[in-house]
């Protein structure tokens, strides 16, 4: 292939165009080279250092320099180390959430028809699955744990966005990639279990407080493509953020599961650029739960504790006072762009329950 039709950036058409260039083709020794390119004496080196500060040392065996930091208002010169690990990863992490991001619009265009969000979705899997094996082979490569952790993590992203369509797809190298991360957690909870008293504590305390998410009105099946499609709805109008832990937290809001902690998710449509909490009481009272029905209705007690345990303004702040707004009556006028929401969820295919439809 023609050195001018390598692809070295990620797009639509190829969301992995970054990655196949950075482990197939040169792109991770570019790098490396790029780090330690002021040891390079013979000319042959490509581009130019990716740091231009004053070095004070270097360190070939543990991959790291030291340099002058003199950028801060005191005035002060500092000392500081800068190692190709975290250089590395930094790099690896930007250029995954822009994978990601590639991924989630690609799959909108397929306007979630099964048989070609299924395709696509084994496509990318087995392609991340080469990455893998190419750089579980390729020593240099395999050095830097990130490296094929990266892989997992868009593995993992995915399969965590896009489950239900996943049950489609039979492939060792997902089962491979949870699990790593499912071992990872256990660490994790098991260095967490000096902390168990206090742990303990706060579960009771949580437990007292604690509420049910929200339910869908449909059949079993249908309910994680209506969170879904609920969810692409309110994040494509920047009404939430779209972010793996906002999707996280959004499923378990609308499972119809048991909440004990504030889930924090941020609600950025408000009249007038003020007030979310009518927009917000709009959308899931109104017309999700009243107009649409494809929501459980929910008394405004029970409503109102769900509301504040599960969303937060813009600022991150929490909501007070909701029972008060749910018990006043709502104004029927919307602005355009809380117009051009509702009507957007009011055309959306949500699956319902075919038993409560007359």
């Amino acid at each position: 292939m023609p050195t001018n039709e390598i692809i070295r950036e990620s797009s639509i058409e190829n969301p992995l165009g970054f990655f196949e260039h950075f482990f197939l083709r040169g792109g991770f020794y570019q790098l490396h080279r790029g780090f330690f390119i002021f040891f390079y004496e013979d000319g042959e080196s490509e581009g130019e250092p990716i740091f231009n500060e004053p070095i004070i040392e270097v360190n070939k065996e543990e991959e790291y320099y030291v340099y002058e930091d003199s950028n801060n208002d005191e005035g002060i010169v500092y000392q500081r180390k800068s190692y190709f690990k975290d250089v590395l990863k930094s790099h690896l992490l930007s250029e995954a959430s822009i994978t990601k991001k590639l991924i989630n619009e690609r799959i909108k265009t397929l306007k979630l028809k099964e048989k070609k969000v299924v395709f696509f979705l084994k496509d990318i899997t087995s392609s991340l699955n080469n990455l893998s094996i190419n750089i579980k082979s390729n020593p240099k490569q395999s050095k830097y744990l990130i490296n094929n952790e990266i892989i997992y993590y868009i593995v993992e992203s995915i399969l965590n966005r896009y489950n239900l369509f996943f049950s489609k797809i039979d492939s060792p190298f997902i089962q491979e990639a949870s699990e790593y991360f499912l071992n990872k957690k256990v660490l994790l909870e098991k260095r967490k279990e000096t902390k168990t008293t206090e742990n303990l504590g706060q579960k009771s305390q949580n437990s007292q407080r604690s509420i049910n998410g929200f339910s869908w009105n449909c059949r079993p099946e249908s309910k994680d493509l209506n969170t879904l499609l609920l969810y692409g709805i309110l994040s494509n109008n920047k009404v939430i953020q779209d972010d793996d832990i906002t999707l996280y937290n959004f499923r378990l809001a609308f499972s119809g599961s048991k909440i004990d902690t504030p889930l924090r998710i941020k609600w950025f449509l408000a009249k007038n650029g003020k007030y979310p909490k009518p927009v917000l009481i709009r959308v899931i009272k109104q017309i999700l739960m009243d107009e649409l029905k494809i929501l459980k209705k929910m008394d405004n007690g029970e409503l109102a504790k769900a509301l504040s345990m599960i969303f937060v303004d813009s600022e991150g702040t929490a909501f007070k006072n909701m029972i008060v707004t749910l018990s006043q009556e709502v104004s029927e006028k919307t602005e355009l762009i809380e117009t051009a929401l509702i009507n957007e969820l009011k055309s959306a295919p949500f699956l319902p329950n075919p038993d409560n439809i007359s």
